[in-house]
């Protein structure tokens, strides 16, 4: 290879390693409100009723990202649940924070976790740290678009005294 085109594959690398580096350091908008798609998720050995449906409402203000999750008709182990609505504040830095987490069940108290959460290219990755029934549990969520944007993708891969267990939530974009 001559100078001439080592200089133009040089230029070239350095070319295609800006852009490379300009593309992951994009996040995505996760903004907006999502339905669950229950036919295009996989719950693991979650099993939920016909009639359960999950709405995610995700808004996004400067740094600070702020996920609504709204349940009904839910059940766990047989047992209907009432209606629910929880709401996360995350701020996508990558420290770890303690929050108040949701409990389980009805009734009892907030468990104590430590949450963080980042941004990996286009994709919010988010770790909660806690003690359920005695035992460490973590879990790990990633939020991602469809490449059309129409869908929200959350990965949920979790770890615990109960066991381990991977979820691949698809949500619709609502008008």
């Amino acid at each position: 290879m001559n100078r001439r085109h080592a200089r133009i594959f040089g230029i070239f690398i350095a070319f295609a390693c800006i852009f490379q580096v300009t593309a992951a350091a994009q996040k995505a908008d996760l903004a907006g409100t999502w339905q669950l798609n229950k036919a295009r998720s996989f719950f693991g050995s979650d099993h939920p009723a016909t009639e359960y449906q999950l709405t995610e409402t995700i808004t996004q203000n400067g740094d600070e990202i702020s996920v609504t999750d709204a349940a009904v008709r839910q059940e766990m182990m047989g047992f209907h649940l009432p209606d629910s609505k929880t709401t996360t504040a995350l701020i996508p830095d990558g420290k770890e924070r303690e929050i108040k987490g949701t409990p389980l069940f009805p009734g009892m108290p907030q468990p104590t976790v430590d949450l963080s959460s980042e941004w990996q290219g286009g994709t919010l990755y988010i770790t909660q740290r806690g003690v359920a029934f005695g035992g460490l549990s973590v879990s790990h969520k990633r939020y991602y678009l469809s490449a059309d944007g129409s869908q929200l993708i959350e990965l949920v891969d979790s770890h615990s005294t109960f066991g381990d267990g991977q979820q691949r939530l698809v949500f619709d974009k609502q008008n």
